[in-house]
């Protein structure tokens, strides 16, 4: 009888531990598939994201053919004109001006406005132009496709309240020299030994 109790014991105990392996080995298998499931979805939503950057830059990549003939809204999404070209500094390789093309009738009579490019900005819809301020300003506005002198620039920008273009590229020229000469400075404090006197550091380095 009591060989009879132990052998059911025994079987009862195995099978108790057969259950909790096998449940363990559920679970494992179930969560290790659940961080499956969450890595594949991680890499769909990368390579989704991927793909938007991917159209965002080609949408924007824009020849000055496309452009042409292109609408132009004012800063009350109004139509003034529609795009005559672009003008470029060849040193820089900037654009520095569009030119908006308003008035007239079938293309003849119009008048050519050069807009700072700092005053322009590209529509949600890939579809236009937006310049930042009211149609009326184009009345008393600098006109002509040939800006022949740095004066009349500046007065062209002055006029739309935009700093000019090369102003622009000096200040970041400068900033960029303040960033190295920081990053140079703060290289020779890590390399400073920890003198307790300054003027002894100095003497030092004249013996190196």
């Amino acid at each position: 009888m009591k060989k009879q109790m132990k052998k059911q014991i025994l079987i009862v105990s195995t099978v108790g531990l057969l259950g909790i392996f096998g449940a363990t080995s559920s679970f494992a298998m179930d969560q290790q598939a659940g961080e499956q499931h969450e890595d594949q979805a991680q890499i769909k939503m990368q390579k989704q994201a991927d793909i938007q950057q991917s159209d965002r830059l080609t949408r924007n990549l824009k020849s000055v053919e496309d452009l042409n003939g292109m609408k132009i809204y004012d800063a009350n999404d109004e139509e003034v004109g529609k795009v005559d070209g672009l003008l470029i500094d060849t040193e820089s390789g900037k654009v520095t001006y569009l030119m908006l093309s308003a008035g007239g009738t079938l293309g003849l009579g119009a008048n050519d406005y050069p807009i700072p490019w700092q005053a322009v900005q590209a529509r949600a819809d890939q579809k236009g132009f937006k310049i930042n301020f009211p149609s009326a300003k184009l009345k008393n506005a600098p006109q002509g496709t040939k800006i022949t002198s740095r004066d009349k620039a500046r007065k062209i920008h002055e006029y739309y309240g935009v700093s000019p273009y090369w102003e622009e590229d000096q200040e970041q020229i400068r900033r960029y020299r303040k960033d190295m000469e920081t990053e140079a400075e703060t290289e020779y404090d890590a390399d400073k030994p920890d003198f307790h006197d300054e003027q002894e550091y100095q003497e030092r380095r004249q013996y190196e």
